[in-house]
C-alpha cells in the first residue's frame, strides 16, 4: 500500500499539466470507475448504474462500472460491456435480503486492475465491501471520491427490523463512510436536509438527481384486448416491508370497494413477495409478475393507467421516474425524495404519508379522470414525459457530472463544483 500510495503522490502535478496544456495531455477526457456492491439486483442503485454504463458508452464517456460478481450474476442479461468484475474471495447473503449476495473483492487482485485503469476520478455508489474498495484506491492514487448518496439504510432498517441499536450502528458507519469522500452527491433537496440533520457536511454535499434513457423509456403504444374495460394500477420495486406494501394494499382494497373495474399489478421480488402472494392467491384482481426483464418495463408502464408508490425510504425513486418518463400518472408519499420527482396535481399527486383517506381520494380523481376524461388525462400524460425529458436526461447529466473538476487528495482538499 505504501509502495502504490508512493507512485501517486505527485499525482496532482499532472493534473495542473492536464490544465495548463488540455489539447496536448487531456485528449481522452476525464477517466472515471465507478464502484457499486449491486448491479445486478432489482432496484434503483443497479439499474441506474447499468443505464449509466449504457448511455456512457453510446456518448462515449470513458467510465468503467467496477464490481465484484459471482455465480449465476455473472450471466445476469442486460449488462452494458464497460463492466470491470473483480474476483472476490468470500460472500454471504444479506440479512433480512436474502436474495442478494455481498461479495468482497479480493484485494491485492483488485489493486493490479485500479493500477492498469488509471482513473482520474473515481465515484461510490455503495458503502459495501466494493465501495470500500474504491474508497481505499482514492486514498492510494490520490484521486478525487466522489459518493453518490441512493440508500437510506438506516430508515430501511427500522422499518425492517424495528431496532434501535442496529439503526445506531448503520447511521454511524455510513456517516462515517460519505464523510470519508470529498463530495456527496444527493439525489433531493430533502434529502441533503435530512443528512445535514444526520450529523454530514453540507459543504460537501451537491444536489444531483437521477436521469433516465428517455430513449428506452418512453410511451409506447400499447393496444389492449377489446374486452379488457379495466382500469390498471401498477406498483414497480423491491417487494419489502420498507417499502410500505401494507399501506399499498390499503389503498387498493380502499379504492376496490368503491369500484371493481380495477385490478392491481406488483411488479418485483424481494423478501415480501411469498407472504404477500400466499395472502392473495385467491383474488383474481391482484397479480404479481416477480422480477421482470428491465427492457420490458417500458411496455408494462405504458399499459398501465395509474402508479402507486407509497414507500417513505426513498432517497429518489427511480421506479417513479420511470412511470413517469412513460407517462404514466404516479402518486407519492410526502415523505422522502420520489415527491421532488411530481409536478403535483400535473403529472400526478403526492399525498400525506400514510393517509389513507388521501391516498384513496386522489388516486379516485386521477381513475376517474382515465374514465371518463380521456383528454385531460392523456395532457396529464404528456405533460409527465415532457417533464422527465426536460430535466432528467442521462445525456445532460452524463455531461454535467464529468466536466467537474478532478482535485487532489489529501487534508489540504478543497471541492471544485462542477461547471
Amino acid at each position: 500500500f505504501s509502495a502504490f500510495a508512493h507512485m501517486y503522490r505527485n499525482r496532482h502535478l499532472l493534473e495542473e499539466l492536464k490544465t495548463n496544456y488540455p489539447k496536448i495531455l487531456n485528449g481522452h477526457g476525464k477517466k472515471v470507475l465507478w464502484f457499486t456492491d449491486t448491479l445486478t439486483d432489482l432496484n434503483g442503485v443497479s439499474m441506474t448504474l447499468k443505464t449509466i454504463g449504457w448511455v456512457s458508452t453510446r456518448y462515449r464517456k470513458d467510465i468503467k462500472i467496477v464490481t465484484c460478481l459471482g455465480g449465476e450474476d455473472r450471466k445476469s442479461d442486460g449488462l452494458p460491456p464497460n463492466v470491470l468484475n473483480l474476483p472476490h474471495i468470500h460472500s454471504f447473503r444479506l440479512p433480512y435480503y436474502e436474495t442478494y449476495n455481498i461479495y468482497f473483492p479480493s484485494l491485492l487482485s483488485a489493486l493490479k486492475e485500479i493500477y492498469r485503469e488509471d482513473p482520474d476520478e473515481i465515484f461510490i455508489s455503495t458503502p459495501g465491501p466494493v465501495g470500500l474498495l474504491g474508497l481505499l484506491a482514492a486514498r492510494l492514487l490520490g484521486v478525487k471520491a466522489t459518493g453518490i448518496y441512493h440508500t437510506d439504510f438506516t430508515l430501511e432498517a427500522e422499518e425492517i427490523t424495528g431496532s434501535e441499536d442496529l439503526c445506531r450502528h448503520i447511521e454511524t458507519y455510513v456517516n462515517w463512510f460519505y464523510s470519508s469522500v470529498h463530495e456527496i452527491l444527493v439525489p433531493t433537496r430533502e434529502y441533503m436536509q435530512i443528512l445535514e440533520d444526520r450529523g454530514m457536511d453540507p459543504k460537501r454535499m451537491k444536489l444531483f438527481p437521477r436521469g433516465i434513457d428517455t430513449d428506452s423509456f418512453h410511451s409506447k403504444n400499447t393496444t389492449r384486448e377489446e374486452e379488457d374495460e379495466h382500469l390498471h394500477i401498477l406498483y414497480v420495486g423491491r417487494v419489502s416491508r420498507d417499502k410500505n406494501m401494507d399501506f399499498l394494499m390499503e389503498v387498493y382494497e380502499a379504492l376496490r370497494a368503491e369500484s371493481d373495474d380495477i385490478d392491481l399489478t406488483i411488479v418485483g421480488d424481494g423478501p415480501f413477495l411469498g407472504p404477500m402472494k400466499e395472502r392473495f392467491s385467491n383474488r383474481a384482481d391482484i397479480h404479481f409478475t416477480g422480477s421482470v426483464p428491465y427492457h420490458q418495463l417500458p411496455d408494462i408502464y405504458s399499459s398501465s393507467d395509474l402508479f402507486l408508490f407509497p414507500s417513505k425510504t426513498d432517497t429518489f425513486g427511480m421506479v417513479v421516474l420511470e412511470a413517469q418518463a412513460c407517462g404514466l400518472p404516479a402518486i407519492v408519499s410526502d415523505i422522502g425524495g420520489p415527491k421532488e420527482i411530481i409536478l403535483h396535481s400535473v403529472t400526478g399527486y403526492v399525498a400525506g404519508s400514510d393517509d389513507l383517506q388521501d391516498w384513496v381520494l386522489k388516486s379516485r380523481i386521477l381513475l376517474e379522470k382515465a374514465r371518463s376524461n380521456p383528454g385531460e388525462f392523456t395532457a396529464m400524460r404528456e405533460a409527465a414525459r415532457r417533464m422527465v425529458k426536460r430535466d432528467y436526461s442521462w445525456a445532460k447529466k452524463m455531461s454535467q457530472l464529468l466536466d467537474s473538476t478532478p482535485v487532489k487528495s489529501g487534508k489540504e482538499d478543497r471541492i471544485t463544483p462542477a461547471a
